[in-house]
């Protein structure tokens, strides 16, 4: 290397400058060489350099960035609440490495990689330990949903993992069959106990799936059962594979079809709504006991989670079931006319008022649920207000003089 310790001409500074060190044809030659298969961090470790010289010295030599930079469409603005399917990176403004991946909400995953960065409990360890405040955004392309999966394998395959964070990569269909026809011939999806319905699997289970070890010449590989199962019927072996019975340790091929990233999404939601309506019905909209329930932690200063609200409104619960009382806010002033012997309670179950019998008493105040004799409609009140009430609305023209909310 030669130095070059002179000042730029017309420089007022006249300080002794720190010899700069330039690239001797060696260092140029392992650059130009591997420019396209390594990153520029491990080059610049490698001649024991700074990134920044490593990257204005490749400008000078009329190097190309690195791939994926060419192939950005645009930036994201993590503010934006714009829907984008397609393909997506990560990537690290140091490294110039990236993280590629699909989801028919980009900035919503993206969201979802960042909180668990930031938590250090990611599951990619080449990111978990990453400066999030060094990391940007990109979108690659967009795309339909179906078509997703194949176009994640596509950028994946198109560039060197010198320059990719991801860990994971699907081999080609024609390394995988040899494996899959082995698990086959070891009659790997008859190991299973009848449960309904579903075919469980006996053997070993890895987040719920059954999974299993396949050698073939020589060669090892796990592969997921449910999976093996699906190609023994079909013949086909798809990016992703749903479970129509919710079951993950099921390899029954029936309950198997295949499917896209938003489907299986959709699949999950439908299983959490459906846990929360059950629980809801168990414990009678009790509030804490579904929070216990599902396992989710009470908010603060409450003894249930605020996220059950979300529930009650996406799956209106209120108005599927009007026979669990919706609680009843209780003013300082009611709480000091009720004192200590709790909300007043008539016994007026299965008395008549006006057509309206009462059906069911409620704890909260005095409020009872009250059906029409005529045309079983039925309303929430108090006995005081059926009284001034006239007959159902439904059954004649004449509506209630004080008209309440009626439950359909």
């Amino acid at each position: 290397m030669t130095n070059a310790s002179h000042r730029p001409k017309g420089s007022t500074d006249k300080t002794k400058r720190k010899p700069r060190k330039e690239w001797s044809s060696t260092e140029i030659a392992f650059v130009k060489k591997n420019w396209d298969t390594m990153s520029t961090k491990d080059i610049a470790k490698h001649l024991n350099l700074s990134i920044t010289g490593v990257r204005n010295n490749a400008k000078s030599f009329r190097l190309k960035s690195k791939g994926f930079l060419t192939d950005i469409k645009k930036t994201i603005n993590m503010k934006s609440k714009e829907k984008i399917c397609g393909i997506y990176g990560i990537a690290h403004k140091y490294d110039q490495k990236v993280y590629i991946g699909s989801s028919y909400d980009c900035i919503g995953r993206i969201n979802e990689h960042m909180y668990k960065i930031t938590k250090h409990s990611h599951i990619n360890p080449n990111l978990n330990n990453k400066n999030p405040a060094n990391l940007y955004f990109v979108i690659f392309d967009t795309c339909e949903d179906k078509e997703l999966l194949n176009l994640e394998d596509q950028y994946i395959d198109k560039y060197s993992p010198f320059i990719l964070y991801n860990i994971n990569f699907h081999p080609p269909l024609i390394e995988t069959i040899p494996f899959l026809d082995k698990a086959i011939a070891n009659k790997v999806t008859k190991n299973y106990t009848v449960n309904g319905n579903c075919w469980e699997y006996n053997g070993k289970l890895k987040r719920g799936y059954g999974q299993t070890k396949v050698y073939s010449n020589g060669k090892a590989k796990s592969l997921i059962v449910h999976r093996i199962s699906y190609y023994e019927k079909t013949g086909e072996y798809p990016k992703l594979i749903r479970h129509t019975c919710n079951n993950k340790a099921c390899i029954n091929p029936a309950h198997l079809i295949s499917g896209s990233n938003k489907e299986n999404s959709q699949d999950y939601v439908d299983i959490i709504n459906k846990k929360v309506e059950n629980a809801w019905i168990l414990h009678r909209g009790d509030r804490e006991m579904v929070t216990k329930e599902m396992g989710w932690k009470p908010s603060k200063n409450k003894k249930y989670s605020l996220n059950i609200y979300r529930y009650i409104k996406t799956l209106d619960l209120y108005a599927k079931y009007p026979d669990i009382a919706k609680p009843i806010r209780i003013s300082k002033a009611q709480k000091k006319r009720i004192g200590s012997r709790g909300p007043r309670r008539d016994l007026v179950l299965h008395t008549t008022v006006n057509c309206w019998t009462c059906v069911e008493e409620f704890i909260d105040m005095d409020k009872h649920m009250w059906q029409c004799d005529s045309c079983d409609r039925k309303r929430i009140a108090t006995k005081s207000s059926m009284k001034r009430s006239k007959k159902c609305s439904v059954c004649q023209e004449v509506c209630t003089t004080q008209p309440s909310p009626f439950i359909t």
